[in-house]
Formats: C-alpha cells, structure tokens, sequence
C-alpha cells in the first residue's frame, strides 16, 4: 500500500479531525509531514481503527504490515501527554504494538510482522518478540545523499545488533542515489 502525500487522504480521515478532535489527536507532526499528526496511541479509540485497518490489510491477502513512527513514544508531545494521564510513553508502545500484533495474528497466523525504526526499542526482548524482521532508515545518508553523523550511524548498527541476537532480520532502507554513496551503504 504506497503511503499518501497527505495522511489525512486515509479512508477513516473526517474532514472535522483536528489537534482535539478526537480527543487522541495531540498535534501536527513535529516533522512537518502534510496531513500527519501525533496521537495518543494507548487511546481505546485509536487502536480500534488501526484494528479495523489491519483488518484491511488481511483481507486484501498481504503477506505482512510494517509498524511505522514507533518513535512516536519520544516525541515530547507525546510523552507529556502520556504522563498528564500518568502513563509512560515507552510502555504504552509496548502495549499498543502486542496489542495490535495479537489482533493482526489472530486474524492471520503467518503475517510477518514488522518494524520500521525506532531500532533502540531492542535492548527490550519483550519489545523484539513481537516483530518477524526490523527495518531501520538512514543508517548512513539521511534524505538523498547526505551522510549522517558517524555517531548516529555507530549507535544504530549497535542497537540493530541486538534485533540480530534474536535471529532477526534487519533491514536497511537509505536514500543515496550517487554510486559512491549505494556502494558504502551496501
């Protein structure tokens, strides 16, 4: 399923949703991503229309789905506001991914599972139990062609190595399109 320009163009967008309305929906997303917003993702309400899609996404045969933005728990918008409601952001996406996960399975026994980023979640075992393979963007270019730090580079191929312990697949997504950058990052 190709991700739409603007998120808000997904069937279950109401043209009255806003920061507020519904009451799970926190603000626009930080990184300025057109019709994409933060949103308290432990909310009953929320879980039941990603339910309700990955149901969807069963019943149009796919193999498996891919959690994405699982960073979101960092997000500080979204970890005040988990914490207003006296919550951890972090646990709370424990929660909400074996939530969804067992939905999803109990749906389909063998959809694979998946992850894409927030690769430091893997020093939890709990956390990588609950995913078939790991997808990590920009470990070496960030956007087209711009290399990232070597820090940050050095930092996800030491959490990725955790997913690996585990036998599981680790991918990586870059974004180089100059030969000398596709051949470093292979």
């Amino acid at each position: 399923m190709a991700r739409p320009a603007d998120w808000s163009a997904r069937y279950y967008w109401k043209d009255d949703w806003k920061a507020g309305n519904p009451k799970w929906i926190i603000g626009k997303d930080p990184q300025g991503r057109a019709g994409s917003f933060l949103v308290k993702f432990w909310k009953d309400d929320w879980k039941d229309l990603l339910k309700e899609y990955i149901d969807r996404i069963v019943e149009d045969n796919y193999d498996g789905i891919c959690f994405d933005y699982l960073k979101a728990y960092a997000s500080v918008p979204v970890a005040e506001a988990a914490a207003k409601e006296g919550k951890d952001s972090r646990l709370e996406i424990f929660k909400f991914v074996r939530d969804l996960r067992s939905h999803a399975l109990s749906k389909k026994s063998n959809l694979l599972i998946l992850s894409q980023n927030a690769a430091e979640l893997g020093e939890f075992t709990s956390h990588i139990e609950n995913f078939d393979a790991v997808l990590q963007e920009e470990i070496w270019f960030d956007g087209t062609d711009i290399a990232v730090k070597q820090k940050l580079t050095d930092s996800y191929l030491y959490e990725l190595k955790q997913w690996q312990m585990f036998e599981n697949p680790v991918f990586n997504i870059e974004y180089a399109s100059d030969t000398k950058n596709v051949k470093q990052a292979y």
